[in-house]
């Protein structure tokens, strides 16, 4: 936990609550190491801020969208997705700064992993082997429904 990402999460203004709690709990993951950037697990965050996955991702999309933290997934070439990392901006980088100088950060933090930002997530860049079940939210399709009687076993 780092005093400086937990003062400076109190501190930001006109967030919506869910926002305010999902940017003080990664504030409590950041890396002692660098002092802005944690990898906490999305389950982890949902213990911890006990909201739904689907309120916590918007959340992370309204820190996002104001610039306060940039998220990146990392790719390896071994494991596929791996993780996500996020970079807090304590330092109040510039909306045309932030994203290379979070990018720089995660890199630094990630040597050989591809980091893509999750702004630009996409199915293209993908390998065929890793474009299934490697997205957020995406989720495997049921299978199709039984319709009818059950067999009667003899």
């Amino acid at each position: 936990m780092s005093l400086r990402c937990s003062a400076w999460a109190w501190k930001q203004r006109a967030l919506s609550p869910r926002a305010k709690l999902v940017l003080l709990a990664l504030a409590d993951h950041v890396n002692q190491k660098d002092r802005i950037t944690c990898y906490p697990g999305i389950d982890s965050l949902i213990e911890e801020t006990e909201i739904p996955e689907r309120t916590l991702q918007r959340a992370i999309s309204e820190l996002e969208q104001r610039d306060l933290i940039a998220a990146f997934a990392v790719f390896t070439k071994r494991l596929g997705q791996r993780a996500s990392r996020y970079v807090l901006n304590v330092d109040g980088l510039p909306a045309d700064r932030w994203p290379s100088e979070a990018l720089s950060w995660a890199q630094q933090a990630e040597p050989g992993a591809r980091l893509v930002s999750r702004r630009d997530l996409t199915t293209e860049w993908l390998p065929p082997d890793h474009r299934q079940n490697q997205l957020p939210g995406f989720r495997k399709p049921r299978p199709p429904r039984r319709t009818g009687t059950p067999p009667v076993p003899q």
